[in-house]
C-alpha cells in the first residue's frame, strides 16, 4: 500500500530521466527559474501585505495625498507600518500600486509561461 512517503521517491522516479538527460541543462535551468519567481512573488507578496496596510490607513485617516500617492506613484510611509529590517531597506518608501501589479503580472505569466515549456519539452 503506497504512503504518503513513498510520493517523493516515486515522484523522483518519474523525473530522473529527464533531469539526467541529454536536455538536463535546459530542464534544470527552466526549474532554478520557476524556483526563482516563486521566491520572487512570495516577497511582492509580502511587500503588498504592508501596502495594504498603509493603503487602508489612509482611507480610515482620509489622507488624499497619501491614497493617491499609493495607487499611482511611491510614497513615504509613516513610522510603525513597516518592520524595522524593510523601514531601514526602502527608507521607508513603499512603491504605487501600478507598479507592484505590473511587475507582479509580469513575472506570474512569465513563470507560467516558463512552466509550460518545461511541461511541454517533458512530455
Amino acid at each position: 500500500m503506497p504512503t504518503i512517503l513513498s510520493l517523493p521517491r516515486d515522484a523522483w522516479r518519474l523525473a530522473r530521466p529527464y533531469f539526467n538527460s541529454e536536455r538536463r541543462w535546459s530542464a534544470r535551468g527552466k526549474l532554478a527559474v520557476i524556483i526563482a519567481m516563486n521566491l520572487a512573488l512570495v516577497a511582492m507578496d509580502y511587500v503588498l501585505s504592508f501596502w495594504n496596510r498603509a493603503f487602508f490607513n489612509s482611507l480610515q485617516e482620509k489622507d488624499l495625498d497619501a491614497f493617491t500617492g499609493l495607487l499611482l506613484t511611491w510614497h513615504r510611509t509613516k513610522p510603525g507600518i513597516l518592520p524595522d529590517w524593510l523601514n531601514g531597506l526602502t527608507n521607508g518608501i513603499l512603491p504605487g500600486f501600478i507598479g507592484i501589479a505590473f511587475v507582479y503580472i509580469l513575472v506570474a505569466v512569465y513563470r507560467r509561461y516558463v512552466s509550460q515549456w518545461l511541461e511541454i519539452d517533458w512530455r
